[in-house]
């Protein structure tokens, strides 16, 4: 044999016993049906799917088939309405005058398309005409509009809310008592800081009005308005410093009086000033008469005192009106007095009261007009004399409006527009005092009122109300407030 190229050996050539012994077994197995070729597999198979889709459980749960990752949902069908019911209400159907508007509109333009018919009964009920081509113009729409999925935005909460600073950069902020005004024996009703910011008055239901000073907490002056062991029921409602820091004037307001104060306590020509100013209008207290018609006047007077329950009568049918009606000069018949100004005597000179204006009714409000000639006093009882405009200059008060509707709360002049905003129990009215006309009206959608104010630079308005809620109003926006604060546990004055 050579050492290389050695030739194939026979068994290569020979077929192998054990292989046939082999396929020898695997052939009996198939023959006796344990093993079952490839081609019979897939036909037994066939024929089982055959055979479970044509003999299946009627009454046998649904398989639920999980759509496609990218599968998107049709929009369902909005449930009817009672309009398309067979027997509708019958303030669902149209008169004659509805369905010939809606024969003429075009189908394009019509609220519904179809007519809202009434049957006696469901078999009553023909075949709808229209059900193939709503079909249809679904199957279009579903077709040929592309749905679109809007993914969520997975964002904390909390990171959306801005991280509020440490209340040690926010100093310097008062953190504790610093002073207090002891002295009152009875409720205090309302406070004032003249516009220098060194002097804080005060009003209180003992009668008095003291004025302190702000830095040290020291009663700089006092003077008693109200005897208690006499009068028990008048209080001192409001008071507030004249804006003019030039004056030291203190309108102090008292059940129906009105005290013009000029307190003892700045220097000589401040105190001179606010006198000259309110002694300077006692040549024009004859009401726009002349000094000769001074007689006649009084017999008006008078005759308007008689008439005050007429009027009374009056002012209660004229409520029904909407809005407030401002009066104007086209009137030639003289006004009707509506506040009366006294001198003071004596005794009330020594304690600084420079003029007394006597109303009609309780004053509940008072504001000062930024020039400090004009202020505005409230009384919520006096009905079309609730809202008066007094002047100094000429000791001269009259009515803004001829008759007003509802109860007026409060009234505020504008920082520096000729307007007037009268606040009643649920609505704001602007009024131009120049045109004399209705410029806005704020809806605060609140039950009862009970003050307003506003921005000094005059494009914004902050009011209160009892149910405990305080009113942003936006005079650019619209008539509705901007944002409403619920912070406040009891009323808000």
């Amino acid at each position: 044999m050579p050492v290389t190229a050695v030739p194939e050996p026979k068994r290569r050539f020979v077929p192998s016993k054990h292989e046939a012994k082999r396929v020898m077994k695997i052939v009996k197995a198939i023959r006796e049906g344990r093993i079952i070729p490839p081609n019979k597999v897939k036909q037994q198979l066939t024929e089982e799917e055959e055979e479970d889709q044509f003999n299946f459980d009627l009454w046998q749960d649904e398989i639920e088939i999980s759509d496609h990752i990218m599968n998107l949902r049709a929009p369902k069908l909005p449930p009817p309405t009672n309009e398309e019911s067979y027997n509708p209400p019958e303030e669902y159907l149209l008169t004659e005058e509805e369905k010939s508007k809606w024969l003429q509109e075009s189908p394009i333009d019509r609220e519904r398309n179809f007519l809202p018919q009434k049957y006696n009964s469901l078999r009553q009920v023909p075949g709808y005409q229209d059900s193939v081509k709503e079909r249809f113009e679904r199957s279009l729409d579903l077709y040929l509009a592309p749905r679109v999925r809007h993914n969520k935005l997975n964002i904390d909460p909390d990171s959306l809310i801005p991280d509020l600073p440490s209340p040690k950069d926010l100093r310097p902020f008062p953190i504790r008592c610093s002073t207090i005004y002891e002295g009152h024996t009875g409720k205090i009703r309302t406070i004032s800081i003249d516009p220098q910011g060194l002097w804080l008055a005060t009003g209180s239901d003992d009668g008095s009005v003291r004025i302190w000073e702000i830095l040290t907490g020291r009663q700089i002056y006092k003077i008693q308005l109200i005897n208690k062991e006499i009068n028990n029921e008048d209080h001192i409602e409001c008071l507030e410093w004249n804006p003019d820091s030039s004056c030291g004037i203190l309108a102090v307001c008292v059940g129906e009086n009105i005290y013009l104060i000029v307190p003892p306590i700045f220097g000589f020509d401040i105190e001179n000033s606010g006198k000259l100013r309110i002694e300077s209008g006692w040549g024009y207290d004859t009401f726009g008469n002349k000094k000769k018609d001074l007689k006649i006047s009084s017999q008006k007077e008078e005759d308007n005192k008689e008439s005050d329950n007429e009027d009374e009568d009056e002012e209660e049918d004229n409520d029904d009106d909407d809005d407030d009606e401002p009066e104007t000069s086209s009137t030639v018949e003289p006004k009707k007095e509506v506040a009366k100004w006294y001198p003071p005597n004596t005794e009330q000179a020594s304690m600084g009261i420079s003029a007394i204006i006597q109303c009609r009714k309780t004053i509940k409000k008072l504001s000062w007009h930024r020039k400090g000639d004009y202020f505005v006093t409230v009384s919520p009882d006096s009905k079309n004399t609730a809202v008066l405009i007094h002047q100094i200059s000429k000791h001269l008060s009259q009515s803004p409006f001829k008759k007003s509707k509802g109860i007026i709360m409060d009234a505020k002049f504008h920082p520096f527009k000729p307007q007037l905003f009268v606040a009643s129990q649920r609505q704001i009215k602007i009024y131009d005092l120049a045109q004399q006309v209705l410029l806005k009206k704020l809806m605060p959608g609140v039950r009862l009122l009970s003050t307003i104010d506003i921005h000094p630079r005059g494009d914004n308005l902050i009011a209160g109300s009892y149910d405990k809620r305080v009113l942003w109003h936006d005079l650019d926006l619209s008539a509705t407030p901007y944002k409403t604060l619920r912070y406040h546990e009891k009323a808000c004055f």
